[in-house]
């Protein structure tokens, strides 16, 4: 804005003078006739005054030839631009053309348009934000290798944060990670974008509202926080059922994902159980939490449960009573 403002005012001026011009001509033309040619017999009176017009006129034709070449030059570059963006995804088969000139190499084909759909998000990222095509590229891809999660994801972040975030665009996102989850149900990272567009994104009109969309935010969190692989915080999922008062639900993640945890998040976890069942109950979740690391360290945590109570070990003192039991057992 700062830089185009001389242009204008000077541009401004111009046209206001030329109209000036054009009106004094009209309304008096021998008073202008008059003054022109005591104009010109000013400038031509001496040798200096001549040479002065002569530079001066030069000067004027030069400057517009040089605009007028610069304006041309900068149309020819914007030109190509303004014609790939408009076209840049019109050119993309319909679907079934796609699988047909694929030649049984779908999955081929999708990864080069996944390639050309990140250029074109990439470079309106840093222009207008504005992508008219990505759902035509996500849909191309999505036609041609389904079975690939990473462009669900793709597809539902690049909606939402690449442009104005808005409900619509969070619903669209939210589209995409829903499609996932009916091809692949135990992906945890799908449950949770769904429940953070309801939950952080939204842009709620009221307090009605506001409680509404957590409430609906929290089944996905709680889901995402249970799935096999989650990097999910599950200090996260427990504080929000705390929040709730349900205590119940907020322990049942406490020790969900206690063992799969940070050493620092199942400190917090800890700190939780203390406060909301009994202290108790963290330190027997800290001494297993030892005997695991100083005597089982070199197996997972999964494995070492299905070792049972601690026992010691030592063989009996007697084996009658031991032969006496088995006797009377059989």
């Amino acid at each position: 804005m700062g830089t185009n403002a001389p242009s204008r005012t000077g541009l401004s001026a111009v046209f206001h003078g030329i109209a000036i011009g054009l009106l004094a001509v009209i309304m008096a033309p021998l008073r202008f006739v008059r003054w022109l040619a005591e104009w010109i017999t000013w400038w031509s009176a001496t040798p200096r005054r001549r040479l002065m017009a002569v530079v001066l006129a030069a000067l004027l034709v030069s400057g517009a030839l040089v605009t007028k070449t610069s304006r041309l030059e900068l149309a020819y570059q914007l030109a190509p631009m303004e014609r790939a963006q408009t076209a840049e995804a019109s050119y993309i088969p319909p679907a079934d053309v796609l699988k047909a000139l694929a030649l049984d190499h779908r999955g081929f084909v999708a990864d080069m348009l996944f390639t050309r759909a990140n250029m074109y998000f990439i470079s309106h990222l840093f222009s207008d934000r504005i992508y008219n095509w990505l759902d035509v590229y996500a849909e191309a891809i999505l036609a041609l290798d389904p079975d690939n999660p990473r462009v669900y994801e793709w597809a539902s972040q690049s909606l939402k944060y690449g442009q104005m975030i808005s409900k619509e665009s969070l619903e669209r996102s939210n589209d995409y990670a829903r499609r996932g989850i009916e091809r692949f149900p135990d992906h945890w990272r799908f449950y949770f974008d769904i429940g953070f567009n309801y939950y952080i994104e939204w842009k709620h009109e009221d307090e009605a509202e506001r409680l509404a969309m957590q409430e609906k935010a929290l089944p996905y969190f709680s889901i995402a926080a249970s799935l096999p692989g989650s990097q999910l915080d599950p200090n996260f999922v427990t504080e929000l059922y705390l929040q709730r008062n349900d205590v119940s639900m907020a322990l049942f993640h406490a020790y969900l994902r206690y063992w799969e945890s940070s050493e620092r998040e199942r400190a917090s976890l800890r700190g939780r159980i203390t406060r909301y069942q009994s202290a108790a109950a963290a330190t027997r979740l800290e001494k297993i939490e030892e005997r695991w690391k100083s005597e089982y360290g070199y197996m997972p945590f999964g494995l070492f449960e299905t070792l049972g109570p601690e026992h010691d070990g030592l063989p009996p003192a007697t084996w009658t009573k031991m032969e006496l039991d088995g006797s009377r057992g059989g």
